[in-house]
């Protein structure tokens, strides 16, 4: 398991949601010659097997989460480096409770306690 970094929380419920990018291909292979994806497996494939750290978020795993900081925060968790944080999203006024991604889109929803909702749309990992 993988500890993520820079969000905050203060025991409020908060709803995270992953992004899986269109061209996202498992890059390692297990013992019975099936494809792993690097979310259950114990060692990442090198950055050439992946297709380098510059990849865009259409060729990786994003994981979106809300934060009592009044922001967002998007973590790159399909690489072969342990995940990252990539992008804080700023502009909610209050609490973000939720991120929610578009089911085929890389869309991002985000609801707070200041009422709002906000789109966001994502265009690379920088």
């Amino acid at each position: 398991a993988h500890s993520l970094l820079g969000h905050r929380n203060k025991n409020f419920p908060i709803r995270s949601h992953t992004y899986r990018g269109s061209r996202y291909t498992p890059r390692a292979t297990a013992a019975s010659g099936l494809p792993v994806d690097p979310l259950h497996q114990a060692s990442a494939p090198s950055a050439a097997q992946h297709g380098g750290a510059r990849a865009g978020i259409e060729r990786s795993i994003i994981l979106a989460t809300g934060s009592a900081d009044k922001s967002c925060y998007l973590y790159d968790i399909g690489g072969p480096q342990p995940p990252e944080l990539i992008q804080r999203l700023e502009g909610h006024g209050d609490r973000v409770y939720c991120a929610n991604f578009h089911p085929s889109k890389a869309l991002l929803a985000t609801a707070s306690a200041d009422h709002r909702i906000k789109l966001w749309a994502p265009a690379s990992k920088r």
